[in-house]
């Protein structure tokens, strides 16, 4: 039996101070309404793997978490499998189920300017544990083991898709602070998203060249009956492409080099439409939305770069290790924020390129003599 525990700690991202000393300004008054009980999760897991022949091998096994918060409970089965068929003695193919129940919910949204707010509540009788459903198929395939620069080289690919009910989505009004005090008031339930894509892993693990190639392909659309007119909807966190590279280069006694490259579609947010002028009850323009999630952070990409060395004293034979590294080698501004000046998109990042060294030592592992 495994038990853990969960606090329930708010974080709210505000520009509002406190008004007067005897008033609590915005982020104490959320956690007096959330309050600060932790949660109780108790679960139960088992697992096993069934043979059924000396090729086909079948791996299933479930978790019954206990859920309690407060007054709430609930008990949440979570059960998976994964089939495996040895094609050869270099290929297999993997398919898999998996069942889970989230019970610790981000409440978050995108403003007009595309710089992201969250928070974080618990699952209670009101806001029920979302669900998801997953289904994959996989391919994965192990080069010859012989002394080439293909040995210990591995393949993979697998496709994928995702179902997810029970899902909230947070929708502030023209206070968003005042909005995610009251957030039950600007809160919508019971949404659905269904997510596919596809996995591809290049990987090499000996030699004096290491590295990895991987890329990953997801569409994700997510749907509630009471916003986007009904239709669905780009989910806020679909990054669409997904790449990183990692090469490795190992010479002489102790020196390394390496390099990496992340590679990451910009994230969905939303754009006004237009603008509409004020009344007595609102003044200046405020925005009009025809489209939820109808634009697209730029994309983010950095390479990192380093040069380590690791070696030992000969008196003593401490381990030592020195390295210099160059973050964002390239200068790329990532975008942090945007919002569209002069009818451009203005991006606004943070982390330009970063060079650092760094210097250890392991007093404890000294080379046997």
């Amino acid at each position: 039996m495994d038990h853990e525990m969960i606090r329930h700690d708010i974080y709210l991202d505000r520009y509002k101070e406190n008004i007067s000393n005897d008033v609590p300004d915005m982020e104490d008054r959320l956690k007096i309404r959330t309050g600060g009980d932790p949660a109780h999760v108790t679960s139960v897991f088992s697992d096993g793997i069934f043979h059924a022949s000396s090729n086909l091998r079948i791996k299933a096994g479930g978790r019954l978490p206990r859920f309690r918060y407060n007054d709430f409970t609930t008990y949440m089965f979570e059960p998976k499998a994964l089939i495996s068929y040895d094609v050869s003695s270099q290929a297999s193919v993997n398919a898999a189920y998996n069942h889970q129940q989230q019970y610790a919910h981000q409440l978050g949204y995108t403003e007009n300017e595309g710089y992201f707010r969250e928070f974080y509540i618990l699952s209670d009788q009101k806001i029920l544990p979302s669900r998801s459903d997953q289904w994959s198929l996989g391919w994965f395939y192990r080069f010859s083991e012989r002394r080439s620069f293909f040995s210990n080289l591995n393949f993979s690919a697998e496709i994928f898709y995702k179902k997810q009910n029970r899902l909230n989505k947070f929708i502030p009004g023209i206070d968003p602070d005042l909005s995610v005090v009251d957030y039950p008031e600007y809160l919508l339930t019971d949404g659905t998203a269904r997510t596919y894509g596809l996995e591809l892993l290049f990987q090499k693990t000996a030699g004096k060249f290491h590295g990895s190639l991987s890329y990953t392909f997801a569409n994700s659309k997510a749907r509630f009956a009471d916003l986007n007119k009904g239709k669905p909807f780009t989910a806020d966190f679909d990054y669409r492409h997904n790449a990183n590279i990692l090469l490795i280069y190992k010479f002489r006694k102790g020196y390394q080099m390496s390099a990496q490259w992340d590679y990451r579609s910009g994230r969905p947010f939303t754009l006004a439409s237009s603008f509409q002028a004020g009344n007595d009850i609102i003044s200046g323009k405020y925005p009009i939305v025809t489209e939820i999630n109808n634009s697209r952070m730029p994309a983010y990409h950095r390479l990192d770069l380093s040069l380590d060395r690791e070696w030992r004293t000969k008196r003593k034979g401490i381990k030592n290790w020195f390295g210099i590294s160059i973050y964002n080698a390239y200068n790329r501004v990532n975008p942090f924020f945007a919002y569209p000046e002069n009818g451009k998109l203005e991006v606004y990042g943070f982390f330009p390129i970063i060079p650092s060294f760094h210097y250890g030592l392991f007093l404890g592992d000294k080379k046997e003599k």
